[in-house]
């Protein structure tokens, strides 16, 4: 697992790309969960813009941002991408 890792103090947030090996292309909860797990966060802080993976490839790339609190994943996402991430409430 290789990883990108680069903190933004004004909207408190870690922006993270981590790539990984699966056999089929991982949904946005597993994603989620892999980056959680990885960086030993709750699940809620974590929202996954996109898992990404070349043609043939088993190599998948994960695009997400790793908040320092859940009240400012609220103030700063959309809610509608809130809404779409699985293990999110609000």
């Amino acid at each position: 697992m290789t990883e990108h890792k680069k903190y933004n103090p004004l909207l408190g947030r870690h922006e993270v790309m981590v790539s990984f090996e699966s056999i089929g292309s991982p949904s946005k909860l597993i994603a989620s969960g892999e980056v959680a797990k990885k960086h030993g966060v709750d699940a809620e802080k974590v929202v996954v813009r996109n898992v990404k993976n070349s043609y043939g490839s088993q190599t998948f790339v994960i695009d997400a941002f790793i908040y320092d609190s859940v009240e400012t994943r609220d103030k700063i996402e959309p809610k509608i991408r809130v809404k779409k991430t699985p293990g999110a409430s609000g």
